[in-house]
């Protein structure tokens, strides 16, 4: 529970009020999130999402440098940087392989044309129990950015993003870490975009 008091002191030497504003706040590590508020609104987001580990300096900088509509207490750390699984393989819960050309390639799910292609993502998903859906029933979604179409991926695709039990939405960033964010918090539609907007949606049979 945050404690939040204001005080009005006047300064004598200026001649001024001066509001002063004392905020106690427990450290982001990892809270039952049925036990806390996710978010301040009176502190208009000026602390982290309580369902992880609070970024640091270095990773928010680097986050919301990628991620533009990434907002500052609206994610947090969920897991580390690591080369063992990526964003394709946290979707389902896979946390010891890198899943990318295995969605073409691995004759349960695609044609193994070296070509990736949506339909090869849905044949992925549908193996792991999944199928295609609205937007609001969405429990995974598939990401694509115009600019990223290349003959072995001409969709464009470049990631996935996975509800939580808790009603965020979860990334594993490749490489880095693994990240709860908004639903729309990593959609970017610029030149620069990282992963591009979310454009494929499916929900557990």
């Amino acid at each position: 529970m945050r404690i939040r008091t204001k005080r009005i002191l006047f300064s004598a030497a200026t001649g001024a009020y001066i509001l002063i504003v004392f905020a106690f706040l427990p450290a982001a590590q990892g809270h039952d999130c049925g036990e806390c508020e996710q978010w301040d609104t009176e502190a208009e987001a000026c602390v982290p999402c309580a369902c992880g580990d609070e970024p640091t300096q270095e990773q928010r900088e680097r986050f919301e440098d990628w991620f533009p509509n990434l907002e500052w207490g609206e994610w947090s750390i969920t897991g580390d940087a690591n080369n063992v699984y990526n964003c394709i393989s946290w979707s389902v819960g896979i946390t010891d392989d890198w899943t990318w050309w295995e969605v073409d390639q691995d004759a349960k799910f695609g044609d193994q044309d070296w070509i990736l292609e949506e339909s090869d993502f849905d044949g992925f998903y549908d193996y792991y129990g999944y199928e295609s859906c609205t937007e609001a029933e969405a429990e995974i979604q598939l990401y694509k950015r115009p600019g990223a179409e290349a003959p072995t991926n001409p969709d464009g695709i470049t990631h996935a993003a996975r509800t939580t039990d808790y009603g965020m939405w979860e990334s594993k960033c490749g490489g880095w870490e693994k990240i709860d964010h908004m639903r729309d918090a990593l959609n970017d539609s610029s030149e620069a975009a990282v992963y591009g907007e979310h454009v494929r949606d499916y929900k557990r049979k």
